[in-house]
Parts: C-alpha cells; sequence; structure tokens
C-alpha cells in the first residue's frame, strides 16, 4: 500500500475555484464516505485555503487521481478539467513531507499561524468516528503530530501568534491611518472573529460591533471583548456608521448584496468604508467595488501582507525544514511495507 496526498490550496488555485471546493458542516461527513469509496484508508482537510486528502491506494496512482477529482468535480459543479489543471497529487516521500509541512504552517498562507494544526486534529478526529483512519494513517498522523510538536518547541516558527485574523487587522490599521476613534463590525462569531477581536482590541480599535445569526453567540463574544452586539436583521442599518467590516462567516453564499451595499453607501454619502472578507465561500461579492467609497480586500489579498511576514521568519522556516528532513530519515519501511 502506498500514502498519498490530494488537493488544492492558495498555491494553486485562487479564491473563487476554493470556494466552490471547500466543504463545510455535515456535508464533510458526506464527502468521507464518497472518498473511503477510493482509498483504502482516508482522511480529509477543507480550510479556508485548502482543501485536501490524505489516503492509502486502492487502485494505481491513475485511477485513484482520476476517481479524486471526480469526486470533487460532482461536489464542486466544477469541470474535471480545471481541477485537473488546478489540483496536485504526490505519493510516499512526497506526500508525508507535504502532510508534515502543512501541519507545521510552513505550507499556509501566513507562515507560523497556529489554527491549521487544530484544523487537521480536527478532521483526523472526524475520519477516526467514521472509521475510515486505518493502521497506516494511524501511524502517519501521530507521527505527524510529533513532528508539530518538535518544530514549535524548537524553532521560533510561531513567534508573535500570526493569523489571518492578525493581518487582517494589520492592513486595515494600515488603510486607516490607526484604528483609535474608528469603528469596526464584526461578522462572525467563530474562532477567526474571535482571534480578530483580540487583535482589534490590542491594536486600540475605538468601538467593535459583533453580529451573527444567532444573537446569542454574538452577545458572548461581545461581552468577553467589551464590545455591543447587533441582531443579523439589523446589522445593514448599522454599516453606515462604522469605518471597517471584517467578515468571517460559514454561510455558502454571500450575505451582502451589491444593492444593499449601494443603499448603505448612499446613507454615508460615500464615506470610503473596508471590507476584508476572510470568508471561504466568500461572504461578500467582488461587484461591490464598482461602488464609489467602498473598499474590498479576500483572504487572497492578505498574501502581500503575508510574503512580508514570510521573509522576517526565514531564518525559522529553515529550522523547522530541517526538522522535517530529519523526521523523513528512516522511515521508508514505513512507507512500503505491506
Amino acid at each position: 500500500m502506498r500514502i498519498f496526498t490530494f488537493g488544492l490550496s492558495h498555491h494553486t488555485a485562487g479564491i473563487e475555484i476554493r470556494e466552490q471546493v471547500a466543504v463545510e458542516g455535515d456535508r464533510a461527513d458526506e464527502v468521507l464516505r464518497l472518498l473511503h469509496g477510493i482509498a483504502c484508508e482516508v482522511v480529509f482537510v477543507s480550510t479556508c485555503n485548502r482543501t485536501e486528502v490524505y489516503g492509502i491506494f486502492k487502485g494505481t496512482k491513475e485511477e485513484t487521481r482520476h476517481n479524486l477529482i471526480s469526486v470533487f468535480s460532482q461536489y464542486s459543479k466544477l469541470p474535471f478539467e480545471i481541477l485537473e489543471e488546478k489540483s496536485y497529487f504526490s505519493i510516499d516521500h512526497e506526500a508525508i513531507r507535504h502532510l508534515f509541512r502543512v501541519i507545521s504552517s510552513l505550507d499556509s498562507m501566513v507562515v507560523g499561524e497556529n489554527q491549521i494544526t487544530g484544523q487537521i486534529k480536527a478532521a483526523y478526529n472526524l475520519a477516526k468516528q467514521h472509521h475510515t483512519v486505518g493502521p497506516i494513517l494511524h501511524q502517519l498522523f501521530s507521527h505527524a503530530f510529533s513532528v508539530v510538536k518538535g518544530v514549535k518547541t524548537k524553532t521560533g516558527i510561531g513567534r508573535g501568534a500570526v493569523s489571518v485574523s492578525s493581518i487582517a487587522v494589520d492592513l486595515a490599521e494600515d488603510i486607516l491611518d490607526g484604528l483609535a476613534g474608528k469603528t469596526a463590525m464584526i461578522i462572525g462569531a467563530g474562532k477567526t472573529s474571535k482571534l480578530t477581536l483580540k487583535h482589534l482590541i490590542s491594536h486600540e480599535c475605538s468601538t467593535i460591533l459583533v453580529t451573527n445569526r444567532s444573537f446569542e453567540q454574538a452577545q458572548r463574544l461581545a461581552e468577553e471583548f467589551s464590545g455591543k452586539a447587533i441582531r443579523f436583521d439589523d446589522f445593514l442599518c448599522e454599516m453606515q456608521f462604522v469605518d471597517i467590516i471584517i467578515s468571517s462567516t460559514s454561510a455558502p453564499h454571500h450575505i451582502i448584496k451589491y444593492q444593499q451595499a449601494l443603499v448603505v453607501m448612499n446613507k454615508r454619502a460615500n464615506r470610503p468604508l473596508l471590507f476584508i472578507d476572510l470568508a471561504v465561500p466568500r461572504d461578500i461579492p467582488e461587484e461591490i467595488l464598482e461602488i464609489d467609497g467602498v473598499f474590498l480586500y479576500t483572504i487572497d489579498d492578505l498574501n502581500i501582507v503575508a510574503e512580508n511576514n514570510l521573509a522576517k521568519r526565514r531564518a525559522e522556516v529553515l529550522k523547522a525544514e530541517g526538522l522535517i528532513e530529519q523526521h523523513m530519515v528512516g522511515l521508508d519501511k514505513f512507507f512500503y511495507r505491506g
């Protein structure tokens, strides 16, 4: 049996492709079952920046890749040819090295971020619940968790607690020439929103509004950071008074429409409004950029800031890469057994 990795990420596909392949909630269970029909063992990972499958071959390399593309083409409604062009597929050494780099955040848009480790652990636990993990992937992921532990403790790769949220707030601060005296609205109440709130507070943002479909969740999050909760039905009315909107919901569709944004901007007399959309699929349509006074940045637009972050961490990245290569040594028997 051989190990494989299949997927697409921010390195190979833009957000317009990734948002169609992203899998959330109960759909992950469904996709995992489909994938288990292709692979003897399988773990499925879906985040804002990547959708990946780690598995053990049932058929040939060519058959497996073709079947994987077919599953995601069926799910996403994207043509087979597009997914074939945008996806990557590796086996054995390269597949395992890829997992080690991903879980250690070396392959992340924001190198050093901590969320990816938790996301992969959650994906592994889901696969265990559905009994799609066997002895090989169990050993592989156990080893991967040891790798990331070593990387985090022996390098400074995560120093400063960088994340997509921190990059977003840094961007807002630069564009608005500081956040003191500014009002921010957070749409969503998940982990990304919580991280965003922490960074807004640390950057001395004066007023923070929180909205979510569950008003109770919005209240809990707002209270934790001395913000104000807004009912989801009312957030469009409040938009006319804010300076920045950072959205990160798990909605499968846009939560703000062009016409709604146009009405808001007319009420603001076109006073500039900054949108940062961290959601995949996107919460905010790109067409609102046509409206005077609107500035919109998506998660892919944060790449420039993330590149600056990577340059500062280059030495720590090299240390982490070296640790991964040490773990790769002597694993041939594991790759080819059975």
